[in-house]
């Protein structure tokens, strides 16, 4: 019953891949914490072999955070009959492990629409923008492109006329802040080929 019934299952469920491996989550600035809502509140009791509940108890959500803590770890929701007695339980295992963000930006790309390296954008791995801006311009110092969104990447257009800028050498200046207040701020340069 208690496995069909809560919401947490199905949020970290989704994460497991089709091999039914469990979730892997990375450590950020020292803690990770989940906020798990439920849709079923009778007496809920929380466990979990190393982290801490910080509340949640008898109540519609529960917040865990693991700090400091990488390696395999479970929660655990157990629905108490009223006696004390265990009704039913359930336990989900994940894996937490200690990420660095990455923020890597490509020297090159072929906007030809052939499904290869067509947009140029950085390529992130555990960086999550909260402030991004990227700008690039021609070879003349004119602005030909501006995003302040990591999805809004450049496919060779130059926006201010609307046309396919020429094959050649351009300058980027990138800038952003992600969650935990990790900097980034690259200028260089990127080679467009078609």
């Amino acid at each position: 019953m208690i496995r069909k019934l809560l919401f947490f299952l199905l949020f970290l469920g989704a994460l497991m891949s089709a091999r039914g491996q469990d979730p892997s989550f990375c450590l950020a600035q020292g803690h990770v914490e989940f906020y798990l809502p439920y849709t079923w509140a009778p007496k809920i009791k929380w466990t979990t072999n190393a982290g801490t509940i910080l509340k949640g108890q008898g109540t519609d959500a529960v917040t865990i955070q693991f700090s400091n803590h990488t390696g395999r770890f479970y929660v655990q929701a157990m629905e108490s009959d009223g006696n004390g007695d265990c009704k039913d339980s359930t336990r989900i295992f994940f894996d937490i492990e200690d990420c660095e963000p990455e923020f890597w930006i490509p020297n090159a790309f072929t906007p030809n629409y052939d499904g290869k390296n067509d947009y140029f954008h950085p390529i992130t791995h555990n960086f999550i923008p909260v402030k991004y801006t990227m700008i690039i311009f021609n070879r003349w110092g004119e602005q030909v492109f501006v995003s302040n969104n990591l999805d809004h990447v450049w496919n060779g257009v130059d926006e201010q006329s609307g046309e396919q800028a020429p094959e050649g050498v351009y300058v980027y200046k990138i800038k952003a802040e992600d969650l935990y207040g990790n900097k980034v701020s690259e200028t260089g340069r990127i080679t467009l080929l078609r």
